[in-house]
């Protein structure tokens, strides 16, 4: 019986391993492909300012905290799949940190695409956790005093896979970034400090999807709270998201 669950652990550990360095090769190919139109700027800022230079590694530190309740969206997932920006919704109906590999959390969910609806299960595997040097406040920093303890970015790969048997079925890889805060309370909550800001986002999802009938060609598939990353002229909204019109014959 232990010979038996020490095998599966090493199944699991290796396909964990597996899903990290395709899904950063896969990743890494679709920035090449998007970053000229981006001018080069790294998806983890996208809309969030850029601060890499001054983040702090707490990987270790957070690590063991459950992340489960900030990965699944507040609210609706926008996103689109293909150059053309086909409307694409992604739903989470469960997601829950592994009790045994804190970094890896499981995930239940569906996609719609125009009339199609597949169900997916897959894992977002941790891959970074760092703390602002320099945190935010909120509006004339009526937060400076509010006690915050902590601010912070989660970055993670992902693969979540649609069932085989359901027409028009792939699966989903790339990387996301997650932005969280640690108030006075200590609790574990979604960085919503800057909401009213016009570029908040939230939840950053950028990637492919890959069919798994080959002749069909790997499609660029973004999702997000309030924001699509690389999301190109789709997105004209000033305040917030708002679809191009000329879209609308895609979903939108």
């Amino acid at each position: 019986m232990r010979q038996a669950t020490n095998s599966l652990a090493t199944k699991e550990h290796k396909e964990n391993k597996d899903v990290e360095n395709k899904s950063g090769l896969l990743f890494r190919s679709f920035f090449w492909r998007a970053k000229e139109a981006y001018f080069c700027r790294p998806l983890l800022f996208t809309y969030f300012p850029c601060r890499a230079g001054e983040n702090i590694d707490v990987k270790s530190q957070y690590l063991g905290r459950d992340f489960s309740s900030l990965l699944k969206p507040k609210s609706e997932f926008l996103g689109y799949i293909g150059s053309d920006y086909q409307r694409l919704r992604i739903t989470f109906t469960s997601i829950a940190q592994d009790k045994k590999d804190h970094a890896v959390y499981r995930v239940r969910g569906y996609s719609v695409v125009k009339a199609n609806t597949n169900g997916f299960e897959g894992i977002i595997v941790v891959d970074k956790i760092s703390r602002l040097r320099e945190m935010h406040y909120g509006a004339d920093d009526e937060l400076k005093n509010a006690g915050i303890q902590a601010e912070g970015i989660l970055t993670a790969k992902y693969e979540l896979r649609e069932n085989p048997e359901q027409k028009h079925s792939g699966k989903f890889t790339g990387t996301m970034t997650l932005n969280w805060y640690v108030p006075q309370n200590g609790k574990l909550l979604c960085d919503d400090i800057e909401d009213y800001s016009d570029n908040y986002n939230n939840n950053q999802y950028a990637g492919i999807w890959t069919a798994y009938k080959s002749r069909i060609e790997n499609k660029v598939a973004n999702w997000g709270e309030y924001r699509i990353p690389f999301s190109g002229d789709l997105d004209i909204g000033a305040g917030e998201f708002s679809a191009n019109p000329k879209y609308k014959d895609r979903g939108w």
